[in-house]
């Protein structure tokens, strides 16, 4: 596995391949081979391969993080946004505070052109880092491309109204 892994770093996909290949052959869902060769087939311009390694593994374990993720991933590579869109908000729905999700959000958010739904996942992930202020500047980016959606508005003034309260919380400690 390190071998592959040293192979992978050197740019030697398909050396690490034949070794990740052999070892998922003794090992079919361990998931760090899993991880591996999902990050491999990417590398090669193959993230369909991947797709089609990971998705059975997924429907039975849909809650696993390093499936879901590297799935997600794939999905993202392969253009196949609105899949990977569902399957990182049904994770963030269990995982709340799962940073690399919102981040593969973000990405496939801007590839759709979804600039709301991006601006709400990039506040998030800065409110998961403390930078409220710069949450709150996001979620100003969202409002603003909300348009006619008074109940989205109401939404995002609700959690910018969250990030401001966690501001005075923090000043006050």
């Amino acid at each position: 596995y390190g071998l592959a892994l040293s192979y992978f770093e050197s740019e030697q996909y398909a050396s690490a391949s034949q070794i990740l290949t052999e070892l998922l052959s003794n090992d079919t869902e361990n998931l760090f081979y899993l991880d591996a060769m999902t990050d491999v087939l990417i590398a090669q311009q193959n993230p369909k391969a991947a797709i089609e390694m990971l998705t059975p593994l997924w429907r039975f374990k849909p809650q696993n993080q390093v499936l879901a993720l590297n799935l997600a991933n794939a999905m993202i590579k392969a253009e196949q946004y609105p899949e990977a869109i569902q399957i990182l908000r049904d994770l963030l729905l269990v995982d709340p505070e799962h940073y690399l999700s919102y981040s593969l959000l973000i990405d496939a958010y801007i590839a759709t052109g979804q600039k709301r739904q991006m601006y709400r996942a990039s506040a998030e992930r800065f409110a998961l880092l403390l930078a409220y202020p710069k949450a709150i500047d996001e979620l100003q980016f969202a409002y603003n491309e909300t348009g006619m959606d008074f109940l989205e508005k109401q939404r995002i003034q609700a959690r910018i109204e969250q990030f401001r309260n966690e501001i005075e919380t923090l000043e006050r400690l």
